[in-house]
């Protein structure tokens, strides 16, 4: 499959003369879609490596960027409407009787090719029809981060969300898997460290278990009113794969910290108070109100912040000079338990080693092993919640829905 119009071009012959114009070899071109692809990414120069970073010169701030974005999802959905009725087209076969057939949906096979494609070529369709609404962003000064590696990021794998478009289309069940759409698509800029962490987890070309539960809640209408793409965005807060206080939402011109009501200053932004502002942000990913999740988070803040503070002080006080007052708990401990290995080296093996007592901080989530079964015809495919498609023989007309 030719994803643009050069690897056609290298690929197929020119053939001289005109098509939709009197002039002698050109060729009109028509457009998938109105919305354009918005490049953010700046290649690296060096062929080993492919990573680049943000852009300086990509305008997020403009209305003709902000406009472009806003086309990107009715159009994608109205692709795949053009797809279904076009394999679901009625083909009379039998001029007297007026039987009919949908003999098109041999071409289906051809479509699902098209979604595998989705891996190798940023300009392929739906990839590009993702909504860029994130930027990493310096939780320190606020400022958008520039010069530190990113990876073009779609929040659901796009191959997947092509072929349950595809499978939808072809099911009459647009409409059905439209709010998931809506609610969990868009792409941006992550972090590279960031990418690898989530990559690292078992995420590279799947959701977290948690995202099962809001995508069942979303087709149901348990949960509604998410502002476009952002219910995804649990695949990177479930697991605490990211900082919340280091990405900004771009329509929502704020960070992610700051659109879920936990925003935190930079220097109370420890490891626990990290933790605290994403379940706060699960919880309302799930379906908590925000009025609710914030009371929680200021609560547990109110007992994170006066226990840390005089932690800290404590800390300073019992081990001056060692420690700087400018340094986070954290900081300190570590400190000490430097102190503490380089001790227990230099002393003789026989005498009683002599240590400090280090607090274990657990970061840890809990991560479930549920699974969302999407229920397809037996004829077209099977889906695990990654998005993997088993098998499929031919299509006949829709007996089940998606579940």
């Amino acid at each position: 499959m030719y994803n643009t119009i050069s690897e056609f071009d290298a690929a197929i012959p020119v053939i001289k003369g005109s098509l939709g114009s009197k002039s002698a070899g050109s060729v009109k071109e028509g457009k998938l879609a109105s919305a354009i692809r918005q490049k953010y990414k700046k290649e690296n120069s060096t062929k080993t490596d492919k990573r680049g970073t943000l852009n300086n010169d990509f305008d997020y701030k403009s209305q003709e960027f902000l406009d472009n974005e806003n086309l990107k999802i009715p159009e994608l959905i109205d692709i795949f409407k053009n797809i279904g009725d076009f394999l679901l087209k009625e083909t009379v076969i039998n001029k007297e009787t007026g039987e009919t057939a949908q003999e098109n949906l041999k071409y289906f096979s051809v479509f699902d090719a098209m979604m595998d494609d989705t891996t190798n070529n940023q300009n392929h369709f739906v990839r590009y029809l993702a909504p860029i609404n994130f930027l990493p962003t310096d939780p320190r000064t606020g400022k958008i981060i520039y010069d530190q590696k990113i990876a073009e990021e779609h929040t659901l794998p796009a191959s997947s969300l092509g072929r349950m478009l595809l499978y939808a289309s072809v099911t009459n069940q647009l409409d059905l898997v439209k709010p998931v759409v809506e609610a969990a698509y868009m792409q941006g800029a992550l972090l590279h460290v960031d990418d690898v962490t989530l990559n690292n987890n078992g995420l590279k070309s799947s959701m977290d278990a948690q995202f099962n539960s809001i995508f069942q809640a979303l087709i149901k209408g348990d949960i509604t009113g998410v502002e476009q793409g952002l219910a995804s965005l649990s695949r990177y807060t479930s697991g605490g794969f990211i900082n919340p206080n280091g990405y900004y939402l771009i329509k929502q011109g704020m960070t992610i910290a700051e659109y879920y009501g936990v925003d935190l200053p930079f220097k109370q932004q420890t490891p626990d108070a990290i933790k605290a502002q994403l379940e706060a942000i699960n919880a309302q990913l799930r379906g908590l109100s925000k009025a609710e999740a914030v009371a929680r988070f200021n609560a547990k803040m109110a007992e994170l912040i006066p226990a840390k503070n005089k932690q800290n002080k404590v800390l300073t006080q019992q081990f001056s000079p060692k420690l700087a007052d400018n340094t986070s708990t954290e900081q300190k401990i570590k400190v000490l338990g430097d102190y503490d290995t380089t001790l227990k080296r230099s002393r003789a093996l026989n005498t009683k080693p002599k240590g400090i007592s280090v607090f274990d901080f657990d970061d840890t989530l809990a991560k479930t092993n549920s699974k969302v079964i999407v229920t397809m015809p037996e004829s077209v495919q099977s889906i695990t919640n990654t998005g993997d498609a088993v098998s499929y023989t031919h299509l006949t007309l829709p007996t089940k829905r998606i579940v």
